[in-house]
């Protein structure tokens, strides 16, 4: 399973699979242990899951460009603008 393969899946990844994906991408796995148990920023995330799905989010990457919705891998030149030369 790859790193951000979890991205993919529908439903909310179990801790111990974030902590797999923790080694998988060479992170300290004690120190993101420690962060993911302490809740710091779990009021955050949920607001921003919550603010996404009312905008119609529903799967990652997405991005709002000029306040239109752009979903799934883009080519570099989709997401920069236009050249005014």
């Amino acid at each position: 399973m790859g790193v951000l393969s979890f991205m993919r899946r529908r439903r909310k990844p179990a801790p111990e699979h974030l902590k797999g994906y923790a080694q998988q991408a060479g992170l300290d796995v004690p120190a993101f242990e420690r962060y993911l148990s302490s809740g710091k920023h779990k009021t955050t995330v949920e607001k921003d899951v919550e603010e996404g799905a009312r905008a119609g989010v529903t799967g990652t990457p997405t991005f709002f460009i000029n306040g239109r919705m752009v979903t799934g891998a883009q080519p570099l030149g989709k997401l920069r603008p236009p050249h005014r030369g």
